[in-house]
This record gives C-alpha cells, sequence and structure tokens, in this order.
C-alpha cells in the first residue's frame, strides 16, 4: 500500500517520545488516487463536503491553513474529503501531513465531519457501522441499568466515549450479525433496525448462541422470521400478537420506540418458548425490561 509521500522541506517535525512527525507537501491528483484506492477502512464520504472542497480548489482559494492530512502506517485517518476533492478538482493542493505511530491516537481526534463512534468502527473494520454503534449504545444501557426509557423522547441509549466503543464492542460478539439479520428483517416491516438488532441480540445471547453464529440454529432467528413476515401465523399466537402490536404502535406513534419493541418482544418470546397463547401485551410503564426465558 502506498501513502503520501514523505519529503524534506527543511521544517520537518519528528517527537522521539511518539513517533510522530509532520511536514508541510504538495499533494498531487494522482498520489491522492492512490492513497483513496489503498484504503479499506474508512470513514463514508460526504459528497457535500467534497464537493465544498473541490469548489475552493478549482477556485484557487486554497490556503495552506495547518488543517492536517493523518495518517497511520499505512492507513489514512483524517483528510479523505480533502483527498477526493483534490481528484475530483484535478487541482493539488498544500498540506500539513502528519504521521502517527500509535494505534489508538485517532480516536482522540475531532476534525472536519465531526466523529463519532460509528467512525471509529469503521476504522476498525466493523460493518453497517452506524446500526452496530446504535445498537451498542442500547445493549449496554440495558445490561447497565436493567431499563430503557419509555416513549419516543428518553433516552435509551448509554453513551459511549469514542475513546472506549471499540473495547466495548468487542465483549458483544456477534452484534454485527445481529444487524445484518435487523436490516434484511426491515423490508418486511419497517421499524428501528437498532431495536430490532439489540433485540435479536439480547434472545440469541440467551440462548447461548452470538460466539459461534448459525443462523440455522437459533429459534430467536425462527420467532423473529414468523413475526416480520406475517406467514401461517395462528390467532392468539405470540408472533401474531407480537406483530400486530408493532403495526399497532407504528401507526400511534411518529417514530417506534426502542423500548416498546424489546420489552413487547421479550415478553411474547417468553410466551412463544413456552406454546403460551397470548391476546394482548402489557409493556411495563417503568421502562425495566423483562427477564428473557431461555428457551
Amino acid at each position: 500500500m502506498i501513502t503520501a509521500t514523505k519529503e524534506s522541506t527543511g521544517t520537518d517535525l519528528f517527537d522521539p517520545n511518539t513517533g510522530l512527525s509532520a511536514m508541510v507537501r504538495t499533494v498531487y491528483p494522482h498520489e491522492a488516487q492512490v492513497i483513496i484506492d489503498g484504503q479499506i477502512k474508512n470513514r463514508k464520504i460526504s459528497k457535500t463536503t467534497v464537493k465544498k472542497y473541490t469548489k475552493v480548489f478549482k477556485a484557487g482559494r486554497w490556503k495552506l491553513n495547518g488543517e492536517p492530512i493523518i495518517f497511520n502506517g499505512n492507513t489514512l485517518i483524517d483528510g479523505q474529503h480533502r483527498l477526493m476533492a483534490c481528484i475530483e478538482s484535478e487541482v493539488p493542493f498544500r498540506a500539513l501531513c502528519v504521521y502517527l505511530a500509535d494505534d489508538d491516537a485517532f480516536r482522540t481526534l475531532d476534525q472536519g465531519k465531526k466523529r463519532g463512534g460509528s467512525d471509529v468502527l469503521s476504522i476498525a473494520g466493523y460493518q453497517n457501522v452506524t446500526n452496530v454503534a446504535s445498537s451498542l449504545a442500547v445493549l449496554v444501557k440495558i445490561d447497565r441499568d436493567g431499563s430503557i426509557a419509555t416513549g419516543v423522547g428518553g433516552s435509551t441509549r448509554a453513551v459511549i466515549s469514542n475513546e472506549d466503543i471499540e473495547e466495548i464492542a468487542r465483549s458483544y460478539p456477534g452484534l454485527e450479525n445481529s444487524c445484518a439479520i435487523a436490516q434484511a428483517l426491515y423490508r418486511s416491516l419497517k421499524i428501528k433496525k437498532s431495536a430490532v438488532a439489540a433485540l435479536h441480540y439480547l434472545l440469541r445471547r440467551a440462548e447461548g448462541k452470538n460466539v459461534d453464529f448459525d443462523i440455522h440454529d437459533s429459534i430467536c432467528d425462527i420467532f423473529l422470521e414468523r413475526v416480520f413476515s406475517g406467514v401461517d401465523l395462528s390467532a392468539n399466537s405470540p408472533e401474531l400478537i407480537y406483530r400486530n402490536g408493532l403495526i399497532k404502535h407504528m401507526n400511534q406513534q411518529s417514530r417506534t420506540c426502542t423500548s416498546y419493541v424489546i420489552c413487547a418482544g421479550i415478553i411474547c418470546w417468553n410466551n412463544w418458548i413456552e406454546e403460551k397463547p397470548m391476546s394482548f401485551i402489557r409493556v411495563p410503564k417503568d421502562g425495566n425490561v423483562p427477564k428473557i426465558k431461555r428457551p
């Protein structure tokens, strides 16, 4: 993989304590293309931001302003929007290039487009990072507090810092797979994906199926597939009661609240695995998450 070439300017900086080096250099469009092509992990491109920079480059209004292009080894950490604008405008630009030697340094950055937990997870190699970050925050809150805010106005997510999110994500193995399942189920019912992913993860965890993920070995997957497809559901079955509850909730709310999706889902799951018929769902008003029964 090729990164920006370090060129001697006579004003290069090097910190022997951290291994950080910095220099001012000209980045040419062909170099920017090589750098972008060599990246497999980075934040989602903002077309608006690239367009803004492209306009500035074409007008010759770009000034060396100290905003750095940052690399950590062969990985581009910050600057992809300016590099994309360099490519699209076909105009070289001068920039401060910073080369880090600390794998964790990027987590403390907050440059340009605000860096969030999903950006950290993206650089760490996670897929579907927006949903993973949102679902993770819901799960952490439930595991920490045993409850989740009711309604659509309260906070249903724990606050997770950028510095901690990757380590916390590793403690929830299989969450990416739950997010993928939620994405697929969303095609049938437009239920908030982070809530469905969190519910799926909780149910599979109760089964002990999250570490070695196989969609075919979990009855949780069968339960949710029946709920979301609506196929061959009998009257008073927990699957049908939950499905109807979700649809009614969607029609009554401006957006589906996470607490209802999870709490109602657990209640119906508990009845489903015990083969108990239902006629209604009574969701706790205090936000306490029901205990999940193991199959």
